[in-house]
């Protein structure tokens, strides 16, 4: 019998998108991952996952192993892969604080994540792109560029990268085969590191978003496309967990969590207004997440500065008062040395 070493339950999406995440270990010791639909209704989008693989896998060719994957029912097993998660790499240079350093391991991930054996072609706004992102006009006509597939949740973290060095995309959940950006991904990625790593120690964001080649505009546009994506898998729908979190509840009766479950399941636009009002309030915390990163990078570079130059004097002191010591011996040996010659005479 298999037994559950974790699992999670993603119950703040919309039941299309709602699925629990398994991992389990056989009796004969091999792991396997297995998500599985909460709801008739997200069977469509583990189909959705199974088709995605093999277009991921066709784009990349031998550049990246797309982890394989079977549906069976309402459960879609993906094959447990071994290795090194590529982010432990990036937090191994992260903790050298060496800006060019992070630069080029970034460098290793984006030439990956922009790889096409298929080729690229220019961005077109499409219906599909309109509904899961939102309509943005001025996203035409850049120069951006966007592949036949694209994997938009292409993080650190779901990159393993086995012990021959062959890299593993061992979750692609968020898949689509109409064009997207390819800067897109690359931001997304940024924006979570900014968030929930110490990157702002070492490179500052706007320094961050330059190397990328990304603008003030596209930053805003991609911040906005963000937003709506997150609204396009939840449709408003609030975990329990959600809801205790945003309403402080320390505890929690049972009246509390009846009316809980009432608003997870509900859809009246009283909700959906606040639904939307924490959707701004977690755009305007990744703000000032950024900032206040991008503080801290020049209070660190102040301060290093500061030890720099006081290291500097005390060094020059330390030699100032050598040559004051050689000096005052060899004003001593002066005298002496005229007072022999002069009891010579």
């Amino acid at each position: 019998m298999d037994k559950l070493i974790y699992t999670k339950y993603s119950t703040d999406r919309d039941k299309s998108f709602a699925i629990r995440t398994d991992r389990l270990r056989s009796d004969n010791g091999e792991e396997i991952i297995n998500k599985v639909a909460l709801y008739d209704e997200g069977v469509s989008h583990l189909e959705h996952m199974v088709l995605m693989a093999k277009k991921l896998q066709d784009r990349y060719s031998d550049k990246i192993k797309i982890a394989a994957s079977t549906l069976n029912g309402k459960v879609l097993t993906n094959e447990f892969v071994t290795g090194e998660p590529f982010y432990n790499s990036f937090e191994e240079t992260l903790e050298e604080g060496d800006k060019e350093a992070v630069k080029a391991i970034l460098s290793d991930y984006r030439d990956i994540i922009y790889y096409s054996d298929n080729g690229e072609k220019d961005f077109v706004l499409t219906s599909e792109f309109k509904e899961v992102f939102g309509d943005y006009d001025s996203l035409e006509g850049q120069g951006l560029l966007a592949a036949e597939v694209t994997d938009i949740d292409m993080i650190l973290e779901n990159i393993i990268v086995a012990d021959d060095g062959t890299w593993q995309l061992i979750d692609y959940e968020w898949t689509y085969d109409f064009p997207i950006p390819r800067e897109y991904v690359l931001y997304r990625t940024l924006m979570y590191l900014y968030v929930n790593s110490k990157i702002g120690y070492v490179l500052d964001w706007n320094d961050a978003l330059e190397w990328a080649g990304i603008s003030k505009g596209l930053e805003d546009t991609f911040g906005k496309m963000e937003r709506h994506f997150q609204e396009y898998i939840t449709k408003n729908r609030l975990s329990v967990e959600g809801y205790i979190n945003d309403n402080n509840i320390a505890f929690i009766p049972i009246s509390t969590m009846a009316h809980a479950y009432n608003m997870v399941n509900g859809d009246t636009s009283e909700y959906a207004m606040a639904r939307k009002e924490v959707g701004d309030m977690h755009v305007h915390y990744n703000a000032l997440a950024r900032e206040y990163n991008m503080t801290v990078d020049k209070f660190n570079h102040y301060k290093s500065v500061a030890e720099k130059n006081s290291t500097d004097y005390n060094t020059l002191k330390d030699a100032y008062v050598m040559q004051q010591v050689e000096l005052d011996i060899h004003r001593e040996a002066s005298k002496y040395g005229r007072l022999k010659r002069f009891l010579k005479r």
